[in-house]
């Protein structure tokens, strides 16, 4: 069959035609198929579900055609969309509908339109099928179950019931005595008058205080604001009758918007709004109590079986289509073509040629002149079309399909009474049907919660009161598991704002249910369409989601321009939290550690070198003194060579009386052993370069080479010595000082170390509203691009201990003292605080409990109690009581040096003791040997010059050799170069050389 199009000429009307084609069973004596039943379809602008919807139908309906007598037909269509009201180009339409010889109209449009097309199908009985429900308040006001008749001229049969009687019970059941009516069309007149014409009887008493048209989601919020602002604590209910976009995006803006209540507020949605799709991402439907009404009932298996097909379908072919939900007036335009086609295969079961006769005439036409009623040609069909749709019984998307027949209404059909709850779940509470009124659902789910909430939202008196808190140790935390089993309510939770709420309502004589905030937020402005938006605790406050607040909530200009606090039940400071770093015990050389290796090599090399120039000086001035001087210089240094020059002169005297060879061999002897004597070994320079370098001896030389090589000697060992003694301090003050950061100064000039604080909450907001240059260049560092802010403050607490000294948390420095003192005692509270915060009770604003709460607060502060909760949960309950006082013995010992950090030293001394004792015994083995043999040689010596020399002589000898022994003795005390306590001691032991002279300043000068 060719595709037939008819289109108008105006702008304002667009017809487009659609021609679907018909399929053949196959060849019998009434082929199936053969009559071909035209329809004309209506549609407005704008709706591709419901278009989508018909087509599906047709298309399904027209493939399920068989070959049995009663399918021999097929379903055509000629499809109109239009956006006007106007009657006069409607007309004109409807009259090349009528031209077309179709059997039937259906049509989705709005109340001025179908009022139009009613009036034509009515004179010319074109029956009409439409999935709205546009009932004038007489035809709605009969009551339940009842049909206004229309004296059997009504050819319009309406899939879309009148459930406004739903509407009223479901307040009636709510307890509401009077709601706020918004409506967006024409239409919501005619339901306002249908409510007031219901509540004019005794059982429904109810109050409409506020009637407003709206355009927009714009204009709701201000009608609502306008609300708001008289009365700010009741409870407000609202009729929205808006499609449900629209309604949609009002409930958005509601919860969005800060000067509107949340919990004081319930939204009742006169459009099938639960049978679209809820998105539950979009938490904010979450927020506010909704209830709605629904006819799909997804639970029925025909729904579930339709559904399946549906979700399946290609979208660039059906839009609309393709998911798991179908809107209330595509399923009424889908149970219209259901209806139709049950009633078309009804006729033609009775009689199978029941349309043959049609198309011998023009059937029903008019003419859309001045005279077009002049000759009115009805459909003949029409009667008996119309008679047949309404004898339908059957199972449709929207339930059962039955329909009155005097006036094409729905009967016994049944409305699902939905509320929307968390992740928007669509619970249904109760059913309403035309013929039992509302029932409520007898499940746990459903009735008891759904009477439990309408208690709590229209009990006139507070008794409970709702309090926004969050989990924060020590303030709030659950108990443990095993403890939760057996308990419940606010009694799961334990802490220090627990024992505050109970003795607060406890003195105050009410009760309290504890509700955790939605986001896990203490509250920051967040953009938004409409004023000013915030999260977390606060926005709960500003949306009366709760009567009040108690929770760590820092107490701030701005959220005190949108909420209302109590004195401050609790002071604190904001501090910084960093790993704390492990104490390593010192290494047993740490002595060392000022100078490195290289240096000590150095020293060393300096040292030998220096000995060595001191003993090259010692030979170079010693080989300019003649040997005649011997006893002259000998009487300066050494008093151990007074007796080798006294026995060279007696042996040179023994030599004027020996007059033998033997004699002079005698005296030749005795000189070159005295000169061996006299030459000094290079230990002794070593030991005179140590002693200067450890400052123990001063030695003063006296020729002008020794004395420039000992004083530059003397300046670098002052200047060693004080270098090393500098850096060892500097070595232990940086150790004690083992945590890099100890103010917001050294997180400024630090690079390398990271910080951050909460995302939103007031420590955020103190550095952001700073005026000081420090606190300021951290905000610029925290809100930069490599910002390292933390979302809660475990995240931030897991960031300092895992990064381990590179990372540090600023927070509160009562959640600091709390946390440093839990396993794994990892962490510590650094510098002094930044800033101090006080934390008090929010209200929203207004309310009557700020007065109390905050009377209550002074008598617990000045009664102690406060005090004694806050030792409770933070001086109690610590489990590194034992590490804090090793902690606090350490810092009281770090200024001492410990056994540790000198342990090389003594390990040196002892072990140069012990091998200065082995040589010592040594050297006294090798000096008796040598002893034994020299006083062998002397004896045997002497014995031979007694007997050489008269006893006169040997006398004379012995008399002279005792007055120079006085003489020297006396010439040595009487020197002024060299003095030493211990002198006659070290000389004896440790022979120096003739350029250098001993002056130690432990002498003790004569002058």
């Amino acid at each position: 069959m060719p595709c037939q199009r008819n289109f108008g000429g105006r702008k304002f009307i667009i017809i487009v035609a659609l021609c679907y084609f018909s399929f053949d069973g196959g060849s019998h004596s009434v082929k199936a198929g053969n009559i071909p039943l035209p329809l004309g379809i209506v549609f407005g602008q704008g709706s591709p579900e419901i278009q989508t919807a018909f087509k599906h139908a047709l298309l399904t309906m027209n493939l399920n055609i068989t070959t049995n007598p009663r399918d021999n037909y097929r379903l055509t269509a000629f499809v109109d969309s239009i956006n006007t009201a106007d009657a006069f180009k409607l007309s004109k339409l409807i009259c090349n509908q009528f031209s077309r010889n179709i059997y039937a109209m259906v049509g989705s449009m709005n109340a001025e339109s179908f009022h139009t097309y009613r009036a034509f199908a009515n004179t010319f009985h074109m029956p009409l099928i439409t999935p709205n429900s546009w009932y004038s308040p007489r035809e709605a006001g009969g009551g339940r179950g009842k049909a206004q008749n229309d004296d059997g001229s009504d050819y319009a049969t309406r899939l879309r019931p009148d459930f406004n009687p739903a509407i009223l019970d479901t307040i009636h059941h709510y307890g509401w005595k009077e709601v706020i009516y918004l409506y967006s069309t024409n239409e919501g007149l005619l339901r306002l008058q249908t409510l007031f014409y219901r509540t004019s009887e005794p059982d429904y008493m109810l109050k409409v205080k506020v009637v407003k048209k709206i355009s927009s989601a714009k204009d709701a919020i201000s009608v609502l604001r306008e609300v708001e602002a008289a009365e700010r604590f009741t409870q407000k209910y609202v009729l929205l009758d808006t499609p449900t976009p629209l309604a949609k995006e009002i409930i958005l803006s509601h919860v969005r918007d800060v000067q509107l209540g949340r919990r004081t507020y319930h939204y009742l949605l006169a459009d099938l709004a639960f049978d679209d799709t809820w998105e539950s991402n979009i938490l904010e439907f979450n927020a506010i109590n909704i209830t709605g009404f629904r006819m799909v009932d997804t639970g029925r298996k025909y729904v579930q079986d339709f559904l399946q097909k549906w979700a399946v379908l290609d979208t660039t072919q059906f839009p609309g289509a393709g998911k798991d939900s179908i809107s209330a007036n595509a399923a009424f335009m889908f149970d219209a073509m259901l209806i139709i086609k049950e009633s078309f295969t009804d006729i033609l079961t009775d009689n199978p040629y029941a349309f043959n006769r049609y198309g011998a005439e023009t059937g029903s036409a008019c003419e859309s002149g001045s005279d077009f009623l002049d000759d009115i040609r009805p459909f003949e069909y029409g009667q008996n079309v119309n008679q047949h749709l309404r004898r339908v019984q059957t199972e449709g998307l929207t339930g059962n399909l039955q329909f009155h027949e005097n006036n094409g209404t729905r009967k016994y059909f049944s409305v699902d009474v939905m509320e929307l709850r968390d992740n928007a779940t669509k619970v249904k509470i109760a059913q309403w049907t035309d013929y039992s009124g509302f029932k409520v659902e007898e499940t746990p789910q459903s009735h008891n919660q759904y009477n439990n909430d309408k208690e709590v939202r229209n009990s006139g008196e507070k008794d409970v009161y709702i309090v926004s808190t969050i989990l924060d140790e020590p303030f709030l935390k659950l108990k443990s598991p095993s403890q939760r089993k057996s308990l419940s309510g606010n009694d799961i939770y334990e802490g220090f704002l627990k024992d505050f709420a109970d003795i607060v309502f406890k003195n105050l004589g009410v009760t309290y249910k504890f509700q955790l905030v939605r986001d896990g937020k203490y509250g920051a402005k967040m953009p938004s369409g409409f004023g000013e938006n915030w999260n977390g605790i606060v926005g709960e406050l500003i949306r009366k989601e709760a009567d009040l607040s108690i929770a760590p909530l820092t107490i701030t200009a701005d959220r005190e321009r949108v909420i209302e606090f109590t004195k401050p039940f609790l002071t604190q400071g904001i501090s910084i939290m960093a790993y704390k770093p492990k104490k390593h015990l010192p290494g047993m050389f740490s002595f060392m550690n000022p100078l490195s290796e290289w240096v000590w090599l150095s020293v060393l090399g300096a040292y030998v070198a220096v000995s060595a120039v001191f003993y090259l000086i010692y030979r170079l001035t010693s080989l300019q003194q003649p040997h005649n001087n011997h006893t002259q210089s000998d009487h300066q240094f050494i008093p151990h060579q007074n007796q080798q020059r006294i026995n060279g002169e007696l042996h040179a005297k023994f030599a004027q009386h020996q007059q033998a060879q033997d004699h002079t061999h005698t005296q030749m002897y005795l000189i070159q052993k005295k000169q061996k004597s006299e030459r000094l070994p290079v230990s002794n320079f070593l030991w005179m370069a140590f002693a200067i370098l450890t400052n123990n001896r001063t030695f003063v030389s006296r020729s002008i080479a020794g004395k420039f090589a000992s004083t530059v000697w003397w300046m670098f060992a002052l200047i060693l010595v004080s270098v090393y003694t500098g850096n060892y301090i500097a070595i232990r003050l940086r150790n004690k000082a083992a945590n890099p950061i100890k103010s917001a100064w050294d997180l400024v000039d630090r690079a390398g170390i990271q910080y951050g604080t909460l995302q939103s909450g007031s420590t955020y907001d103190f550095f952001k509203n700073s005026e000081n240059e420090v606190y300021r260049s951290m905000f610029a560092h925290m809100s930069g691009p490599h910002q390292k802010n933390m979302p809660s403050y475990e995240d931030g607490i897991n960031a300092v201990r895992q990064k381990k000294g590179k990372y540090v948390f600023i927070l509160e420095s009562a959640k600091i003292e709390y946390v440093s003192n839990r396993r794994p005692c990892n962490t510590i509270k650094v510098g002094y605080d930044l800033g101090e915060i006080h934390y008090g009770v929010g209200l929203p604003g207004g309310s009557p409990l700020t007065s109390k709460m905050n009377m209550e607060i002074l008598k617990l502060r000045e009664s102690g109690v406060l005090r004694k909760l806050e030792e409770k949960w933070w001086m109690n309950k610590i489990d590194c009581q034992i590490a804090t006082k090793l902690d606090q013995l350490d810092s009281a010992n770090e200024e001492e040096l410990s056994l540790g950090n000198l342990a090389g030293i003594f390990y040196i001394l002892i072990s140069g003791m012990v091998i200065a004792i082995v040589v010592c015994f040594f050297e006294l083995f090798c000096s008796s040997s040598s002893k034994k043999s020299n006083l062998q040689e002397a004896s045997s010596n002497l014995k031979v010059a007694s007997s050489t020399l008269p006893k006169q002589v040997v006398l004379q000898h012995h008399q002279q050799q005792h007055q120079h022994d006085s003489l020297v003795h006396h010439r040595v005390n009487s020197h002024s170069h060299c003095h030493s306590s211990h002198q006659n001691a070290i000389i004896d032991s440790v022979p120096m050389p003739n350029d250098f002279c001993d002056i130690s300043p432990d002498m003790n000068t004569n002058k």
